[in-house]
């Protein structure tokens, strides 16, 4: 066997002198005589490959090691190729380094898609998967100022201006409330205890107001015994309410009456208002009162009027079902006579000139209160 002894010296030189200037120099250069680092790759076709690995999660090193043993080191890097882990820890394929507690993405947050949210805002998200807050059983705290404004507790208790809020939400501080609809589903009022609690109750609102006024009087006369109950007196009202709703429905009346002229003695009976609730009579709102009773007018037999004013409130609660109701209350007046002399009765007013004003005028009002 024959060697090239002189050949493999050259060899052997050439490798000691490469050895021997990175022993020295400590330098690295590929594709370049003059490496301008610690590691200076110089190509215009090629690139770098790093290792390509299956990240685990952000705070997993593996499967990454140090051949070394121990910890890997801060500012190892690697390409990852795994989509793997749960928010805040997960991970993406991408480029990450290890900052010596996690792996950080190396990204260009503008034309890639993030997985935290940025100062600028979010425009890919999902609201199934993505928020902000807290994966475990500690509080999301706001801050403005470095100073603690909102705090959501793991309990789900929402404090502004509190640090532990005891209810849903708990506002320690003054409330503003704008815009409030003028009509809602359900009809309640807030309050609020000795302790700022806050709480509704139902509340009937007023739905329909409105009142009549006679525009005349009305007249009757007897002259002989008689029960008299449909004398009508133009009054009524209606109201109209709405399907499925709890109503509450209150009608007042005042109404004057009296005797504008009677001839003599005993003059015996009654005189009163009939309320009717479309068409029937309804007790509760009628009224009577009974007048001169044992007088005898002095001669010529023709005494001054005698009058008194009839007045009632009634007041209905009503449940509609799914269409809705129309009721129309009205008034009738109402005359029992036990004399046989001739009398006249004035209902509603005097007359239409001066002397009403001693008695003045009938009326009959509504008001509509919606639950």
């Amino acid at each position: 066997m024959i060697l090239n002894v002189r050949g493999m010296k050259k060899k052997l030189l050439l490798i000691f002198v490469i050895l021997n200037s990175l022993l020295i120099k400590g330098q690295v250069g590929i594709g370049t005589y003059t490496p301008q680092g610690i590691l200076d790759i110089n190509s215009t076709t090629s690139g770098l490959v790093p290792p390509k690995v299956a990240l685990i999660a952000a705070d997993t090193e593996l499967p990454v090691l140090n051949p070394q043993g121990g910890s890997i080191v801060s500012g190892t890097i690697v390409y990852n190729i795994a989509t793997n882990g749960v928010a805040p820890n997960d991970v993406v394929p991408g480029f990450y380094y290890w900052s010596g507690t996690r792996w950080l993405l190396l990204t260009n947050q503008s034309i890639s898609t993030p997985t935290n949210w940025t100062l600028s805002g979010n425009n890919n998200t999902n609201s199934n998967t993505h928020f902000i807050g807290t994966t475990n059983a500690n509080d999301f705290v706001t801050k403005t100022d470095n100073v603690e404004r909102l705090r959501v507790t793991s309990a789900g208790n929402l404090g502004i201006g509190t640090s532990s809020p005891t209810s849903t939400l708990d506002v320690n501080g003054t409330l503003r409330v704008r815009n409030i609809p003028v009509t809602t589903s359900s009809n309640q009022l807030l309050t609020s205890d000795a302790n700022g609690n806050i709480a509704t109750f139902n509340s009937y609102l007023p739905s329909d107001v409105d009142g009549i006024i006679a525009s005349g009087p009305v007249s009757y006369s007897l002259s002989a015994p008689a029960t008299v109950n449909n004398i009508n007196l133009g009054l009524s009202t209606t109201v109209n309410l709405p399907a499925n709703k709890n109503c509450m429905i209150i009608v007042t009346y005042s109404v004057p009456i009296g005797i504008s002229s009677f001839p003599k003695q005993e003059i015996i009976g009654y005189y009163g208002i009939r309320f009717l609730k479309n068409g029937i009579e309804a007790e509760a709102g009628s009224r009577k009162s009974s007048f001169v009773n044992n007088y005898e007018a002095s001669a010529p037999y023709n005494s001054t009027a005698d009058m008194l004013t009839i007045t009632n409130t009634y007041i209905e609660k009503i449940t509609t079902g799914a269409s809705p109701v129309s009721i129309t209350y009205a008034l009738n007046g109402y005359l029992e006579y036990y004399s046989s002399f001739n009398a006249t009765f004035l209902f509603n007013m005097w007359s239409l000139s001066s002397p009403n004003y001693n008695w003045g005028r009938a009326t009959i009002t509504k008001q509509v209160y919606i639950l």
